[in-house]
């Protein structure tokens, strides 16, 4: 099978990215051929892909994120050359101008598939009503033009949370539910006696509400933060006051998942409606228990031990999260990297990526 694999950059690189690389290789590791288009700039986005649909005659085109390159010409030019196009939804973009659904430090559902004119008022794209409304106007021309209900074959979501709020708007287009994988072989036993923060440093995360009732507490075990973003300044400040915060900044994905199979614990403070939760997936992985709050275990089922959640208010509920999951020691890691293999492992997620791109093209 021959996929063109198709990216849109962000700024930053994050977790979609890093998704995308991972199913590249998967594809490739079964002999499939695969072509990764990064696209950078929207002045060139149709060009690139009519070069690549030229060069490479891919069966199958995967679009896996639009935001911000993509627009409603370049699917129907796909369209137009005899390719079904998967799409994947890893995020709330086609709801929401900044994808999460977070604003005003709260989540905000103000926004729908068909109506964003409160991403207008509120200047929530970058803080601009003009950013705003140029992104919304590329939400609508997908709208107007049904990107999403007339050229695409299939969509595939990384939860069924993201499944369902999206369901309604996109017609009879199927929607088949994927979860995130990693392929890896590091593993750790704990050794480093600390616990791990690993990801985008912003509000939504809940790591600047973490570090602060972190700091608080000297009995608690060194936490170790990893990533970047706005939060970065303030828990650097807390950081320097604080002896058991240390701020790591940006690794590489090998470093970070090193620190996190080293780590007793890694830590997943989310305060909004994470789409799947790679960072917990990716913890399990190398055999890492997990402390979530609620927000970021809702997507994931029958993780025993291997995840205690908690609640930052009051902070004695951390606490004990860190004393129950430090207790069971042994039996978590186990638990940890056995429901990885049993729900995300790399050869599941091949079938049911390969069973998608099958349905699209009658096999």
């Amino acid at each position: 099978m021959k996929v063109l694999m198709i990216f849109s950059r962000y700024r930053q690189h994050g977790g979609e990215e890093q998704s995308t690389k991972t199913e590249t290789e998967l594809l490739r590791s079964e002999d499939h051929e695969v072509e990764l288009l990064a696209i950078r700039s929207p002045l060139r986005a149709g060009a690139e892909i009519a070069s690549a649909l030229r060069s490479f005659r891919p069966d199958i085109v995967h679009i896996q994120n639009f935001f911000p390159s993509i627009q409603p010409r370049h699917y129907e030019a796909i369209r137009d050359f005899g390719c079904p196009i998967v799409q994947s939804l890893r995020n709330y973009r086609l709801t929401c101008v900044t994808a999460n659904q977070w604003r005003d430090d709260r989540g905000c559902n103000e926004c729908s598939f068909a109506n964003h004119r409160p991403a207008i008022v509120h200047g929530c794209y970058r803080g601009s009503r003009a950013q705003s409304a140029v992104a919304v106007s590329l939400l609508r021309s997908h709208r107007r033009h049904a990107s999403w209900t007339s050229d695409v074959s299939a969509f595939i979501a990384v939860s069924e949370h993201v499944r369902d709020s999206v369901q309604p708007w996109v017609g009879d287009v199927p929607i088949f539910v994927k979860p995130n994988t990693v392929i890896t072989d590091i593993a750790g036993t704990g050794s480093a006696r600390n616990i791990v923060y690993a990801g985008r440093l912003s509000p939504e995360k809940g790591i600047l509400k973490l570090a602060e009732t972190w700091s608080r507490h000297a009995e608690f075990p060194e936490l170790v933060v990893i990533g970047t973003g706005p939060d970065g300044v303030a828990i650097e400040e807390l950081a320097c006051r604080a002896a058991n915060i240390t701020v790591l900044g940006p690794l590489s994905h090998d470093a970070t998942l090193r620190h996190m199979a080293d780590a007793v614990a890694t830590i997943v403070p989310w305060r909004w409606n994470e789409p799947f939760g790679r960072t917990l997936m990716e913890s399990l992985a190398v055999g890492t228990p997990v402390i979530a709050s609620p927000e970021a275990a809702k997507n994931f089922r029958g993780l025993g031990v291997a995840v205690v959640t908690f609640d930052l208010v009051p902070g004695d509920f951390l606490g004990e999260a860190v004393s129950t999951i430090s207790a069971d020691g042994a039996a978590a890691r186990e638990q940890a990297r056995s429901t990885f293999q049993q729900q995300f492992a790399p050869a599941l997620n091949l079938t049911l990526l390969t069973g998608v791109y099958e349905s699209c093209l009658g096999y």
